[in-house]
């Protein structure tokens, strides 16, 4: 169960990592959509009906709040991205070190970081660490 163990956090680490750049790259294209002259792309979008909103209001007004949107989309990811850090980062400690305390992170920042491979390797490290102290 110790090596399976070890084998999953690697995946996940590894995942972790490929979820992180594409958080960060993500977030940054989001972020991109906040600036004046995506705003004007945005209200020029919207007076060709290229693109469409519900909002009502001017487009100056209806383009804001589309930005409002990049903007929170775009700092959620930043945060994802983050987590994910943490999360491979425990990964590679969890491979090392096998305790309680590790494994129980693990799992919280597997779900955090949206790598749910994390609870699976934490499982098999709580029954190896089980079989251990038999």
């Amino acid at each position: 169960m110790r090596k399976a163990s070890n084998v999953i956090f690697l995946v996940s680490a590894i995942i972790s990592i490929v979820a992180v750049i594409g958080l960060l790259i993500t977030s940054l294209v989001f972020l991109a959509f906040t600036t004046p002259e995506a705003k004007e792309e945005i209200i020029k979008a919207l007076q060709d009906g290229r693109m469409t909103t519900s909002v009502p209001g001017t487009l100056n007004e209806q383009a804001d709040a589309i930005q409002a949107i990049f903007k929170a989309f775009g700092i959620i990811f930043l945060f994802a991205s983050v987590f994910g850090v943490a999360n491979t980062v425990i990964c590679f400690v969890a491979r090392k070190k096998h305790t309680t305390g590790v494994l129980v992170l693990s799992i919280v920042f597997g779900v955090l970081s949206f790598v749910e491979i994390n609870i699976l390797a934490s499982i098999f490290g709580f029954i190896a660490n089980a079989k251990q102290e038999e």
